[in-house]
């Protein structure tokens, strides 16, 4: 999974062949961001949205959380999503459970 910044997409990546097997529209385009692969989603921090929740099984954004907090970083651990705003000295914990495939 890759953050594409020009056009504010994002890519699946097959390891095996090394080729992009779906691009995600997320209508984010912009510099920085991050990624983070677990809990049965993919979990996008950008600047233009706080949180975006992709579904790698329908490879679609099902959710989104915000408003915008500017530059931050997201993790999956131990069951919780974590998800930091920088530029307003903010850490939230997000419960995956409460995040379901038909939320779209």
């Amino acid at each position: 999974w890759t953050l594409n910044q020009i056009d504010g997409s994002v890519s699946r990546i097959d390891p095996a062949s090394n080729s992009v097997v779906a691009t995600i529209e997320c209508n984010s385009p912009g510099t920085g961001g991050d990624i983070a692969a677990g809990e049965g989603f993919i979990w996008a921090r950008i600047k233009q949205q706080l949180l975006l929740v992709i579904d790698p099984m329908t490879n679609t954004v099902i959710r989104k959380f915000g408003p915008s907090a500017g530059s931050g970083a997201v993790r999956t651990d131990q069951g919780a999503v974590w998800i930091t705003a920088h530029d307003i000295f903010k850490v939230w914990r997000l419960d995956p459970g409460s995040i379901k495939s038909s939320d779209k």
